[in-house]
């Protein structure tokens, strides 16, 4: 088979992040696909834009197994190159909204859908807070007045790949499945598959006065801090996380301070208790591992997730979670987490209080939180052959 793989989900996104759930879905099907044979069997082209920052070491990976790098600017050039070459397959990790257009002749698309944020949770007014620019400004603002307007915009586009009839979907839990199910009731259903994404299954290997020492680089001591990531994107809802909290030391006597990832703009959140609270806008992969292991407790009140990895990174090590009954996120985490309504800044901070005063439900979150983590790792193995065989076709004896 002749497959033209896409590497544009690693490279920087509509916020500019250069790292992102996507991405890392994109790297590691590739790497096991290689791995497990299949550029033996099957003339692999790789999809990336050269004038966006790519990591050295996927281009130098895709070399070194013989894959030949395509340099693609924009959708047209994409149409044509694709039928002039003659691809059995597309593949992309995460179909961008020009996809829809594609002109295809016998190429089948595949591509992963991790989830219909954009039309489940097209904005919130916490947003605002974001939008820096007159842009983004301009952007939150047409969402909030003509929401309707924006998701039919955005359902069309979303339709188009949905609907093509060579497309094959992939998404990461049935509640994205019954979400596309439900949006576009013409899909057919056997088209959509269901694999759980690749979960980190690497644990922190250091000492533990390495591991020490990097906790106390933040100014924090182990498990005396409640941890927030992804604190640069609204979606994350770290203002309501933020603010719960700050109220909270009004009140309360906690002894516990609060490391907050991905911001390092204060001003945003109008803290009174600043002393209080840690802000780094980005840590190193092995820096991050390390804070999941020793934080008191992940907050994570996300208003919408396709799957969700940061509660199963939490879970990985025993740290128990708060996290949102919204979207994939009770699928995921079924009974390992403590739930929360991300929209309620006094639920917050009644979960926090509870887990700083319940000894054994802090116990008791932390086991179960390893064990949803031990099944999930085994889900997702198990279906990575199936997988892999329906993008790549099946393995020659």
């Amino acid at each position: 088979m002749k497959i033209l793989y896409d590497l544009q989900a690693l490279q920087p996104d509509d916020s500019g992040s250069l790292f992102h759930g996507g991405g890392e879905y994109a790297r590691y099907l590739l790497e096991k696909a290689l791995t497990s044979g299949y550029g033996n069997d099957n003339e692999i082209d790789a999809l990336y834009t050269g004038k966006k920052h790519i990591d050295r070491d996927v281009l130098d990976f895709c070399e070194k197994n013989g894959i030949n790098l395509v340099d693609m600017q924009n959708i047209s050039d994409l149409s044509m190159f694709l039928n002039n070459e003659r691809y059995d397959v597309f593949y992309s990790a995460l179909p961008y909204e020009g996809y829809g257009s594609l002109r295809l002749d016998k190429t089948v698309f595949m591509s992963t859908v991790h989830g219909l944020r954009v039309l489940e949770m097209p904005y919130d007014m916490y947003e605002l807070r974001y939008s820096k620019g007159i842009k983004k400004l301009l952007v939150f603002c047409f969402k909030v007045c003509f929401t309707r307007f924006y998701k039919r915009l955005k359902k069309r586009e979303y339709e188009k790949i949905m609907t093509r009839r060579n497309a094959v979907i992939h998404t990461d839990t049935f509640h994205s499945k019954y979400s596309i199910i439900n949006n576009f009731p013409h899909v057919d259903k056997g088209k959509i598959k269901v694999f759980y994404p690749p979960i980190n299954d690497t644990h922190v290997r250091l000492t533990q006065k390495e591991e020490q020492d990097i906790v106390h680089r933040y100014g924090i001591d182990d498990k005396e801090y409640v941890l927030i990531i992804s604190a640069n994107r609204w979606i994350k809802n770290a203002c309501r996380a933020i603010k719960a909290l700050d109220s909270l030391y009004d009140r309360f006597s906690i002894d516990k301070k609060v490391l907050v990832l991905g911001a390092d703009d204060r001003k945003r959140y109008g803290l009174k208790h600043r002393d209080n609270f840690i802000f780094s806008s980005y840590v190193p992969s092995q820096d991050l591992e390390v804070l999941y292991k020793h934080a008191f407790v992940l907050l994570y009140p996300t208003l919408n997730e396709g799957f969700g990895y940061p509660p199963v990174d939490a879970m990985k090590y025993g740290t128990p979670v708060v996290a949102s009954a919204i979207a994939s996120v009770t699928e995921v985490c079924r009974d390992a987490v403590l739930y929360v309504n991300p929209f309620s800044i006094d639920e917050i901070q009644n979960r926090i209080l509870r887990l700083c005063d319940d000894a054994q439900l802090y116990r008791d979150l932390s086991q179960k939180g390893k064990k949803r983590y031990t099944a999930l790792i085994a889900s997702q193995k198990k279906s990575l052959p199936q997988q892999l065989e329906i993008i790549f076709g099946p393995l020659k004896k």
